[in-house]
C-alpha cells in the first residue's frame, strides 16, 4: 500500500512540474511576447504602403505583404487621432524603407501578425508609447506599460478626455450602418 502511494505520490509531482513549466511558458508569452522573438519566423522587407497605424504592406521580392502589428490597436483612419497614427508610423518607417519583421502569426483576415522593426524603432512599442494606439489586451499585454506611461503623461491620443478604443469605435460604426 505504502508502495502504491509513493508511487501516485511521485506522479501527482511530476504532472504538478509539467503543469507549472506550460504556467511558466504562458505567463512569458503573454506578457513579454514582443521581446521572446527567437521563436518568430523572421524576414527583411520593404514598406510600400502604410493604410493607418497598425497596417502596412512590405514587399518582399515578388510577395506582397499585409502586416497588422503584434499587440496594438490604432485609430482608424476616419477615428480622431487616426490620422495623426498613421503619419507618426510614416515619421519613423517611411515609405522604401527596410523593415524587419518578427512574424507571429496569420489572422482571420490572411494578414502576417508580427512586431515590426524599422530605422532603429520597434514600430508596434512606439506608437503605444507616444499615445498613437493602444495596447490591444485582448490579444497580449505586451505595450500595456507602454500605454500606461503614455495615458499618465497625456501623450497623443490620450490628451482627450475621452478617448474610443478602435475595437468599440468599430462596433459603433457598425451598429450605425446597421440602423440606416
Amino acid at each position: 500500500m505504502q508502495r502504491r502511494i509513493a508511487v501516485l505520490h511521485k506522479e501527482a509531482i511530476k504532472r504538478l512540474e509539467i503543469s507549472s513549466i506550460i504556467a511558466i511558458f504562458a505567463f512569458i508569452g503573454y506578457f513579454f511576447g514582443d521581446r521572446i522573438t527567437f521563436l518568430d519566423k523572421k524576414m527583411t522587407a520593404e514598406v510600400i504602403k502604410v493604410y493607418d497605424g497598425d497596417t502596412m504592406t512590405l514587399q518582399n521580392g515578388e510577395d506582397k505583404l499585409r502586416v497588422r502589428f503584434f499587440g496594438i490597436d490604432a485609430p482608424e483612419l476616419k477615428q480622431e487621432y487616426g490620422k495623426e497614427s498613421r503619419e507618426h508610423l510614416l515619421k519613423m518607417c517611411p515609405l522604401g524603407s527596410k523593415a524587419e519583421l518578427s512574424i507571429k502569426e496569420t489572422d482571420k483576415y490572411n494578414r502576417l501578425v508580427a512586431i515590426i522593426n524599422c530605422n532603429g524603432y520597434n514600430l508596434n512599442k512606439e506608437q503605444v508609447a507616444k499615445g498613437y494606439a493602444w495596447a490591444y489586451t485582448d490579444y497580449s499585454f505586451a505595450y500595456y506599460t507602454n500605454q500606461f506611461n503614455a495615458k499618465m503623461k497625456k501623450l497623443g491620443l490620450w490628451e482627450q478626455d475621452n478617448p474610443i478604443e478602435p475595437k468599440e469605435w468599430r462596433r459603433l460604426q457598425k451598429k450605425i450602418k446597421s440602423e440606416k
